[in-house]
């Protein structure tokens, strides 16, 4: 740019005027040139406040304080109170019983169990049980002890698991049998549904066909979805953080933090020049 539209600028304008004389205006032509680029660093950062105001400025704020918020609730609210794992009955695993338990084979032939994948022991309502997982995907508990099918379980079965699960001070309000998948687990349907009375709505969902508590849910867990959906952006089911909108948020953010840092050190910068200057121009 000519030297002369450098000297048009008011702003050196008024330090030329204000500094007629050799003496005050400048000590040497290092002097000068620590003005000059002051003068031309206020040049490329002044800029009319109108053009420098984009909305999606807000926007990132915004999100940056959901969060910290999201964070901060994250933080407080112990995970294992989320997931309501204080409410669970301890109950002290028994060694399984092998004397008088239907063999695999037997289990296999009585009920045709061919595309067998899997089969494990375990124990409902403290019987022993098989668990057969077969090669289409589904899962049947029979009894090990007589070899009948236990599954799809029975409403006052779901009612018995439910109770047996919870430790909380509360009772079942209401169980009913979901075709529809609530938005707040995931998984197949239909599952049983237990409702608890207690100050957390305790909610139990149970498979009917594994026969056993495969979610827990209250207000605690809902609140602190609502947050984490919040932080990762998904407003569906709160299950993809690494989709195109949290991505772009994010680099949104990260350029938004290295912009701050720099303004930072210009304005440090500035301030270093300015003090500079007012301390050689009281000394001479």
């Amino acid at each position: 740019r000519p030297m002369s539209s450098v000297l048009n600028n008011t702003g050196l304008r008024q330090k030329l005027v204000g500094k007629k004389s050799s003496d005050t205006f400048c000590h040497s032509a290092q002097g000068l040139r620590h003005e000059l680029g002051f003068a031309f660093l206020d040049l490329s950062v002044h800029f009319p406040q109108e053009a420098v105001v984009f909305p999606a400025q807000g926007q990132i704020g915004v999100q940056i304080l959901l969060w910290i918020a999201g964070g901060f609730v994250m933080t407080v609210i112990p995970i294992e109170q989320v997931r309501g794992e204080h409410k669970i009955t301890q109950i002290e695993p028994r060694p399984l019983q092998a004397i008088g338990m239907v063999s695999l084979e037997e289990l296999a032939n009585r009920h045709g169990l061919g595309d067998m994948l899997s089969a494990e022991t375990g124990t409902v309502l403290g019987e022993p049980v098989w668990q057969i997982r077969r090669m289409d995907g589904s899962t049947s508990v029979y009894s090990a002890a007589t070899g009948t099918k236990l599954t799809p379980i029975s409403q006052e079965t779901a009612r018995e698991i439910a109770l047996a699960d919870y430790s909380g001070s509360g009772s079942i309000e209401y169980i009913d049998l979901l075709l529809t998948k609530p938005s707040e687990i995931g998984g197949d349907v239909p599952v049983w549904r237990a409702v608890f009375d207690d100050r957390d709505e305790t909610t139990l969902y149970i498979d009917p066909d594994t026969a056993s508590v495969t979610a827990r849910r209250s207000s605690t867990w809902r609140f602190y979805d609502f947050f984490w959906k919040l932080h990762i952006m998904d407003y569906d089911d709160g299950a993809d953080f690494n989709h195109p909108l949290l991505v772009t948020a994010a680099g949104a953010g990260l350029i938004a933090a290295f912009s701050g840092l720099s303004l930072l050190f210009i304005r440090m910068r500035r301030f270093i020049i300015a003090e500079r200057n007012r301390r050689r121009a009281k000394a001479s």
